[in-house]
């Protein structure tokens, strides 16, 4: 299983947890809000989960917390909605498909709670290198 945080900027578009998740599939509400999208053959395929939140929510460190308002801030995200992604890729790459979704265009941050926070084209290029970016600590190199 794999958890990792999204943090768009809404200033220009709204984004909610169905909206993230409809981007790569049909999604299932559950009471709370939590939008669920599950593999071509079900849950044991794989599924994601997403989750609004409010930053007082995140639950990390102190050191990733200060991390990723310094990034967020540098990154200029005038207003940031704060997303928690869940699941698990059995049969299938939904977290990787969710990455690739995303627009590069508006600026979000990613922490994929293993020690790496970074803005979404790292991310991007890192999946396009093959690299399991759900679990990679540390900053990447790009030689």
């Amino acid at each position: 299983m794999y958890t990792f945080i999204l943090v768009v900027d809404s200033a220009q578009q709204v984004f909610t947890a169905q909206g993230i998740a409809a981007r790569i599939g049909v999604v299932r509400e559950e009471i709370g809000g939590r939008s669920i999208v599950e593999g071509l053959n079900g849950p044991h395929d794989g599924w994601l989960a997403v989750s609004a939140f409010n930053s007082d929510g995140y639950d990390c460190d102190e050191e990733s917390y200060e991390r990723l308002k310094i990034l967020i801030e540098a990154t200029k995200i005038n207003n940031p909605r704060f997303f928690l992604v869940e699941g698990r890729d059995t049969n299938s790459s939904l977290a990787n498909e969710l990455l690739m979704s995303l627009d590069v265009n508006i600026k979000t941050v990613i922490d994929n709670d293993h020690g790496l926070i970074e803005e979404l084209i790292v991310f991007r290029r890192l999946a396009e290198m093959g690299v399991d970016w759900l679990y990679k600590s540390g900053s990447p190199r790009f030689d």
